[in-house]
């Protein structure tokens, strides 16, 4: 039974480290008209040279994460707007103050990258962190929600990720499924 355990420890070990050494990020901008077109007539993200993991760009750049197997993906934080109440009929006011409607746009160009909004955290000007569970901001009702899955190269995703905090001003983070930030967008 120790034995058992020591190996599934170990192989967890090498799956935690080998996940989050793999993944870098570089930033470039997106369509300066991007941000004002339907999701249909979205320009391709445009990719930069690798720099430095951590980045942090202004909304409408790219976050070009590469990574094992080819993985070479874009994410676009397309535009951000700010709400004091919710929509539909079962939609609360945001307990917090207000919410951050961030559209995110995800596209792949190589390998397979996992998505899923809950690696998108909303980092307020003070340090507190925030996620989509926080306050109302799952039940908000703003539309479409940014799904979880797998894209293969040539797919892409767009949708909102939702924050309730206190203030609009800060970062949108994203991070890695392991919880490695791997850059974000200043607000």
């Amino acid at each position: 039974m120790r034995r058992l355990l020591g190996t599934v420890a170990v192989a967890a070990m090498i799956a935690v480290t080998g996940c989050q050494a793999t993944q870098k990020a570089a930033v470039g901008p997106v369509n300066a008209s991007a941000s004002t077109q339907n999701d249909s007539s979205v320009e391709s993200a445009a990719t930069a040279a690798p720099i430095a993991q951590n980045t942090t760009a202004p909304v409408g750049h790219a976050l070009t994460i590469t990574g094992d197997g080819g993985l070479a993906a874009s994410v676009t934080v397309v535009s951000v707007k700010t709400a004091t109440a919710g929509t539909g009929p079962l939609a609360e006011a945001p307990q917090n103050g207000v919410y951050v409607i961030a559209d995110v746009l995800i596209e792949v160009t190589g390998g397979a990258y996992d998505f899923n909004p809950l690696y998108f955290h909303f980092q307020a000007s003070d340090g507190t962190t925030y996620d989509g569970f926080d306050g109302n901001g799952m039940t908000a009702g703003f539309e479409p929600m940014l799904g979880s899955g797998t894209l293969a190269a040539g797919q892409r995703t767009r949708g909102v990720v939702v924050f309730d905090v206190p203030a609009p001003h800060g970062e949108i983070v994203l991070s890695e499924p392991l919880g490695a930030q791997l850059g974000g967008w200043t607000l």
